[in-house]
């Protein structure tokens, strides 16, 4: 399908302002901006560290979150780029408002959370149809995440009483989706969400879509969060029907990727589809971090650091082939994703070694 659409840049609305920029006291507006900013910094949570250029980084970060802030329709939420990704989804944005809400922007992170929150389909899939994360099948986890994350910062049990609805909704439609799959002609597709987005600069051979195990470790592990806010909420009979869900879904995801490993050198990792070799080692921490599906001795996990490890690294230190192209680099996920995934490994080492190369990148 094929739709036209035009950008709007308000280039038009500058000249019509421009006498009355001349005019202004710009040392005053200047002034005035900073202060503005040095308030809103200093109110969240503080940070100190020795190394004053990285603290700088750290502010230039936060400091960015709000620019990217804005209205979204009747919303407001944090979008991803200026231009042409002005999107706001369930992915980088809702992992931004996330932050916000941990480092005590507690007000801003609520009023954004309703817009990823309310993005569901009246068949319970929380992968909203008409919105980014349409069928890229796992993103389901980082709405629950938010929910479950809010309320272990605020414990405001009428937050989570609100939004839990929504996540048994949504574990009842993965749980149908599986289903759906559970007589599929590929074996390794069986009990597994539906062919799917790969995202993440995963391919399926030269498709963006297929049915990918990254996906999959993250769609139970926000099945496995819906059951968490039942305990504590205190839903009987929910909890009983999501312990099975979650643990049926567990075992025919589990059986799936250890029959298919991808095998290099002396190890073994889990790649992005079945029968496909490795295409980005974006997610192949996922069953062990984020998901906790699998713990740290699991050879897949193992596997997957050896992999890490093996990779050229890029000029700057950052490892290669993190991103759609073969060789590329996907900066952040060096720190959002190894990097986090090595420190709950205790190779903090191996963690610490792409904070600067990412930083130096990104400046």
């Amino acid at each position: 399908e094929r739709k036209t659409g035009y950008f709007l840049i308000p280039y038009k609305k500058y000249f019509e302002d421009l006498n009355d920029l001349q005019n202004l006291d710009l040392e005053k507006e200047i002034a005035d901006a900073l202060q503005e900013w040095t308030d809103l910094l200093d109110r969240g949570a503080r940070f100190e560290i020795a190394d004053p250029k990285l603290l700088h980084c750290y502010h230039a970060c936060i400091a960015d979150l709000f620019v990217m802030r804005e209205p979204i329709g009747d919303y407001m939420g944090i979008v991803s780029g200026t231009r042409f990704y002005r999107s706001s989804s369930a992915c980088e944005p809702l992992a931004s408002d996330i932050l916000l809400d941990t480092l005590g922007y507690t007000e801003e992170a609520v009023t954004d959370y309703r817009m990823h929150f309310e993005g569901q389909d009246p068949d319970g899939c929380w992968l909203f149809s008409k919105g980014w994360e349409h069928e890229v099948w796992g993103l389901d986890y980082n709405k629950a995440n938010a929910v479950l994350e809010h309320y272990y910062m605020t414990r405001d049990r009428d937050f989570l009483k609100t939004w839990y609805p929504r996540m048994f909704a949504s574990a009842r439609f993965n749980s149908k989706a599986r289903a759906s799959t559970k007589n599929a002609l590929k074996k390794s597709e069986r009990g597994l969400m539906p062919r799917g987005m790969g995202d993440c600069g995963m391919m399926n051979g030269g498709d963006y879509y297929g049915v990918f195990y990254p996906h999959n470790a993250m769609s139970v592990a926000a099945d496995f969060k819906a059951l968490e806010a039942a305990r504590i909420l205190n839903q009987t009979e929910d909890i009983a029907i999501l312990e099975v869900l979650c643990e049926d879904a567990k075992q025919d995801l589990l059986r799936s990727v250890r029959e298919n490993l991808y095998s290099f050198g002396d190890g073994v990792i889990m790649p992005a589809v079945a029968g496909v070799s490795a295409s980005s080692i974006y997610g192949c921490m996922y069953p062990f971090f984020p998901a906790k599906l699998v713990s740290a001795d699991e050879p897949m996990i193992k596997g997957a650091v050896k992999y890490i490890e093996s990779k050229k690294q890029s000029e700057g230190g950052l490892p290669l082939g993190t991103g759609w192209m073969k060789d590329g680099l996907w900066i952040a996920m060096a720190l959002g994703m190894i990097a986090r995934s090595y420190l709950r490994l205790g190779l903090y080492k191996e963690a610490r070694k792409y904070l600067y190369p990412a930083l130096n990148h990104a400046s």
